[in-house]
């Protein structure tokens, strides 16, 4: 079973909804713009445990996404070739920091009429959440 990890539990009252589909629904109060951010290697900084093969990497894809049809499971698997990284278990964090982290921020850039801009921060090994300690509220003094 897999559900969001940053965000609170859907209980139908007080979260009426995941944060996406408030999104697409136009359930929310705001109008941007907004930057959006993520840190480089998030999640794909150290291999997938138990992922050694290709087959691995799709029985993972599958785990993810139940429905999955075969010639999406190809898409990605070209999208993500494997000579591009030097084993299936960070071939497969690859696609997960995609899925996982980087690719909610689609419902928030097409609920605000793309008034969006996408920055990345480009820490090595970072976790959620490395990147606050550079931002600051305005007015800010750097020091």
């Amino acid at each position: 079973t897999y559900g969001y990890q940053f965000q609170p539990r859907v209980d139908g009252d007080f979260v009426a909804d995941t944060y996406e589909s408030q999104l697409y629904q136009g359930r929310f109060n705001f109008d941007g713009p907004l930057v959006i951010t993520h840190e480089q290697h998030e999640n794909n900084g150290s291999p997938t445990s138990g992922v050694n093969t290709t087959a691995d990497v799709e029985a993972e894809l599958r785990a993810f996404f139940p429905a999955i049809t075969d010639d999406v499971v190809g898409e990605i698997m070209d999208a993500f070739p494997a000579s591009d990284y030097t084993s299936p278990g960070y071939r497969f964090a690859d696609m997960r920091q995609s899925f996982d982290l980087t690719a909610h921020n689609y419902a928030l850039t097409r609920a605000l009429d793309n008034s969006t801009w996408n920055a990345m921060v480009a820490l090595d090994q970072a976790t959620h959440g490395t990147d606050q300690s550079y931002y600051c509220k305005i007015p800010c003094k750097i020091v």
